[in-house]
């Protein structure tokens, strides 16, 4: 007779009849018998009313008892004329209903649970419930509602719904209650291995709640450890086009670990569809890189100071972290961001063999650039290396003149933060020595290509030799059979600048009637090409030829009055050296 009574207690089952003593003598019976399918059932229907009673049963929902509508018809006059109601409320019907079956099919497309309090009438005193003189979440509706009554709030009886409600979040913050970032972490899992990875196909469910998780891990400013696990599950199977925006943002979220794990799990997959993929993927994938390298430097480095300084730092993380994730005793914070960076400095550098002069592909790998100066500049963390020359030569003597003049002005950031990284610490003049070096050696390339006619001319003296110029030999240069190939990308020649040029030409310049108006007219009077293309908004050519050609500057410009003259270097710092 067990099934048809668990079958009967099943239908006869409300909300308020659920108590601690009645789901201990469940228990107790599965105990002696085994688990029993008419048992799961019934333990099934007190966990969908209570969620925060813990996991009685599997996550999986599924079809105990064999539907009886009779049966089930007359159970619901007989409690419709003991309580005076019509139906049970419509968001704890019981599933086996050809109604509960329909609204659960509803309810899909929103895979996370509207917000419900757990608060009803006559409830015991047990700990699983609330306390009287609760406030329930359904009347909070602002963040002054929140802040008046934050010390009687009940959390929803499915802690996920906090997803949906940024009040919450706000609360799951000064909460600290482990049990309820476990409950989320426990079905963010489920969900998400049951719906993202076994899935076949992109949903608007799953797209919608990866953008809540976006959304919830922006706010508390850290990755959320069963969000990772399902990543790093995700992404080795992963073809690049489903839930791409909230995949890629969710990556630049992740948690620091050690840099073998990251690269088999995160990095190479990424490689692989980097690889294959048209330029705005492989710049949207370079952006995603870049946003996690800050993630790490700005959010995660603090966290891991936190928990290896001092044993009070250990406690300090909790109020750090939301959630707690897994330990790494080997774990190198340093270690992960430099090879992280180096990572991005070689993928930025195939990215630009894979699609040439590509002007949008050439602009995210200049934001790594500035980026990477920022972070150095606003952090005190060790990571930054010398970069891949490549990326610095191929703007140069591109066709872009946004990207020439954003090279420039990225060399003039260069300057100002070795300057400041010295003064800022003494100890680190011998690792800087790298970045001086490569500095002057950049310093000199663009010089003797803009300014000097000596772009493919060996330097090797005492200041220094070229990046890459002392490597063309004569012979290269000859055969090429480029006339003047020293000058081709000099100022008024640079093909990058031709436009800007022309429109110089033909406004500032005059010559004798019947002579064509050619760039070698301005050979003597460049600081007014400058001062054009300063109006043009490029100023990072301007800024570079102030910063580092001074004693040349200050000469030509001993014409011009002091009012043209500051207006001309309007932000251009001092130089740092004199090329």
């Amino acid at each position: 007779m067990c099934p048809y009574i668990c079958h009967l207690l099943y239908l006869l089952t409300r909300p308020k009849d659920v108590r601690m003593f009645r789901i201990h003598r469940v228990l107790n019976l599965q105990n002696r018998v085994g688990v029993q399918p008419h048992i799961t059932g019934l333990l099934s229907i007190y966990r969908l009313y209570y969620p925060n009673m813990g996991a009685l049963v599997s996550g999986r929902r599924k079809v105990f008892f064999k539907e009886d509508k009779a049966w089930s018809s007359t159970i619901r006059k007989i409690q419709a004329k003991a309580e005076r109601i019509a139906r049970l409320p419509t968001s704890v019907q019981p599933l086996h209903t050809a109604v509960a079956k329909h609204k659960r099919k509803r309810l899909r497309l929103d895979l996370a649970p509207p917000l419900q309090s757990c608060a009803t009438e006559n409830l015991s005193q047990d700990n699983y419930f609330p306390s009287k003189g609760s406030v329930k979440l359904e009347l909070i509706h602002s963040f002054a509602d929140l802040v008046n009554n934050v010390d009687r709030l009940e959390m929803p009886m499915q802690v996920s719904a906090l997803l949906k409600h940024p009040q919450l979040q706000h609360l799951l913050l000064i909460s600290r209650d482990k049990l309820l970032t476990t409950r989320l972490s426990l079905w963010i899992y489920h969900t998400l291995s049951e719906e993202l990875l076994k899935g076949e196909s992109e949903n608007d469910a799953v797209y919608n709640l990866l953008n809540m998780l976006v959304t919830f891990t922006d706010f508390i400013q850290e990755g959320v450890p069963a969000v990772q696990a399902i990543l790093f599950l995700y992404l080795s199977k992963w073809n690049g086009k489903d839930y791409r925006s909230p995949i890629l943002h969710l990556i630049t979220r992740l948690r620091i670990i050690p840099f073998p794990e990251l690269h088999d799990y995160v990095l190479e997959p990424l490689r692989q569809l980097f690889i294959a993929a048209g330029v705005s993927f492989k710049c949207q994938i370079l952006h995603t890189l870049i946003e996690l390298l800050k993630n790490y430097i700005l959010f995660e480095w603090p966290r891991c100071q936190y928990g290896t300084t001092t044993e009070i730092s250990s406690q300090l993380l909790d109020f750090c972290s939301v959630f707690k994730g897994k330990s790494y005793a080997d774990l190198s914070p340093l270690d992960t961001i430099k090879g992280l960076f180096s990572y991005i400095d070689d993928i930025t550098v195939l990215g630009m063999l894979l699609e040439g002069d590509n002007a949008l592909y050439m602009h995210f790998a200049l934001d790594f650039m500035e980026e990477t100066l920022s972070l150095a500049q606003s952090s005190d963390v060790r990571f930054f290396t010398v970069w891949s020359s490549f990326v610095i030569h191929r703007a140069l003597f591109s066709s872009n003149a946004v990207a020439l003049s954003r090279v420039c002005s990225i060399i003039c950031q260069y300057n100002a933060v070795c300057k400041l990284l010295r003064q800022r610490d003494k100890s680190r003049e011998a690792e800087l020595l790298d970045h001086v070096t490569s500095l002057n050696c950049y310093v000199l390339d663009i010089c003797d290509t803009l300014w000097r006619y000596k772009a493919f001319r060996c330097r090797d003296d005492s200041r220094g030799r070229t990046m890459i110029f002392h490597l063309v030999s004569s012979d290269l240069l000859r055969r090429t059979e480029v006339q003047q190939a020293n000058e081709a990308f000099a100022l008024q020649h640079h093909p990058a600048l031709a436009g800007y040029v022309l429109g110089f030409l033909r406004d500032n310049v005059q010559v004798p009637s019947g002579e064509a108006k050619t760039p070698q007219h301005i050979r003597r009077g460049r600081i007014k090409l400058l001062e054009y293309l300063r109006d043009k908004k490029l100023d990072g050519i301007v800024e570079f030829i102030c910063t580092f050609m001074k004693s040349m500057t200050n000469s030509s410009l001993s014409s011009m009055t002091a009012a043209d003259r500051t207006a001309f270097q309007m932000t251009v710092p001092s130089a740092a050296g004199d090329a």
